[in-house]
């Protein structure tokens, strides 16, 4: 049965943004992680130096006229022999596009995963027969100069496009593949994660605003996906683990907030509760990837896979972190200042006396009413503007 999520890689009516990355810099490790592992919408900031942009695309964005494009994420890899490996990871959209000094920042709304429709190595051919100016090679021991950043006006057809878990798995897979290419047995990434399962009104404010809203008193449950390389120990010595933390005076996990990676592949179920308010309250969600590394007096220990190591003998090494801005308090808010406002007004009002109009009697509570609910309303309202 064909998989209907899946689509073609290019949209024939707009052009393509191609971002590539490497696994060279942390800063850049931090990204790859995280733009495989956030779900849809999430919003993630890409830099590039001017010496690795298009002059057309450099161009585009100081007059602020960068057309409406996909973009899309890839990652390249090459091996000390030369050998050069290229993958798609993520389709998104710009949100912001601004030069700042030498830099080109993008702010980029993460969308469907991106992997290869044909067999592995033609989507790098494609790229190069379609633009010019890109790298000849990425190799973590040299520099390699070219486009990193490239507006792509032909369509392009060796990728496609799917939202889910199984496309999460092959673009995941991929990654670790990449690094073993270039780091050989000294990889940079551990393992991969994938946040997913949101409910579907969290969603589309995720979607739209690239921030978490949850409804006062709400239950919100997600699921949490770890993958990583087949390797001996993991089953008595867990490598790491992911952590969400709340930074919030209005949401508590009831569940377990972290995922061990004590196997190739693994998920667990996240449930948070959000408390009853008056007013919107604003903090963040963090989410960690974090590494165990064995002291090397622990390492250099002979048979030390074979046995249990203490949690207070690991080294702990955050590898990315992601914080997620968080509301909590949508239309319940607003329900509850009315019904306030209506209750303080209902207070403040007096039969009328004879011979005067009932229209005047509503003034008073009118106003009282009025002042309350504007009081309330203060704390949903949006914040920080003008």
């Amino acid at each position: 049965m064909t998989d209907r999520s899946v689509r073609p890689g290019s949209n024939v009516s707009k052009p393509t943004l191609l971002c590539l990355t490497t696994l060279r810099h942390r800063r850049f490790v931090e990204d790859v992680i995280n733009i495989v592992g956030l779900p849809n919408g999430a919003h993630v900031r890409l830099r590039y130096n001017k010496a690795y942009v298009s002059q057309a695309v450099w161009q585009e964005v100081q007059r602020a006229a960068l057309p409406d494009a996909l973009v899309l994420v890839a990652l390249g890899a090459s091996s000390e022999v030369g050998s050069n490996a290229v993958a798609p990871l993520r389709t998104g959209r710009i949100v912001h596009a601004t030069c700042q000094g030498q830099l080109l920042v993008l702010d980029v709304a993460l969308s469907d995963y991106a992997y290869e429709s044909f067999p592995e190595g033609i989507f790098w051919p494609e790229l190069r027969s379609k633009a010019s100016g890109l790298p000849e090679h990425f190799r973590s021991a040299e520099r390699a100069p070219g486009n990193y950043v490239e507006l792509i006006e032909a369509p392009l057809t060796a990728f496609v496009t799917s939202a889910s878990v199984d496309a999460w798995e092959i673009v995941a897979q991929r990654v670790l593949t990449l690094d073993d290419l270039l780091h050989g047995e000294a990889v940079c990434i551990p393992f991969l994660y994938h946040l997913t399962g949101l409910p579907p009104r969290m969603q589309a404010t995720l979607d739209s605003k690239g921030a978490l809203t949850v409804d006062s008193g709400a239950s919100v449950a997600c699921d949490l996906h770890s993958l990583t390389r087949k390797q001996g120990g993991i089953l008595r010595n867990p490598i790491g683990e992911v952590v969400l933390e709340l930074s919030h005076t209005s949401a508590t996990f009831v569940t377990t907030r972290r995922l061990r990676v004590d196997s190739s592949r693994d998920v667990k179920r996240l449930q948070m509760f959000t408390s009853t308010l008056f007013r919107r309250a604003h903090g963040h969600l963090s989410l960690r990837l974090i590494e165990f590394r064995a002291p090397a007096a622990v390492a250099d220990t002979e048979g030390v896979l074979e046995c249990l190591t203490p949690g207070e003998d690991r080294a702990k090494a955050v590898v990315a972190r992601y914080d997620f801005p968080l509301v909590v308090g949508r239309w319940r808010p607003v329900v509850a200042s009315l019904g306030l406002a209506l209750s303080s007004a209902l207070l403040a009002w007096d039969a009328p006396d004879a011979g005067a109009s009932f229209q005047q009697s509503l003034i008073v509570p009118g106003t009282v009413g009025l002042l309350a609910f504007l009081a309330l309303a203060l704390g949903f309202w949006k914040e920080g503007g003008s």
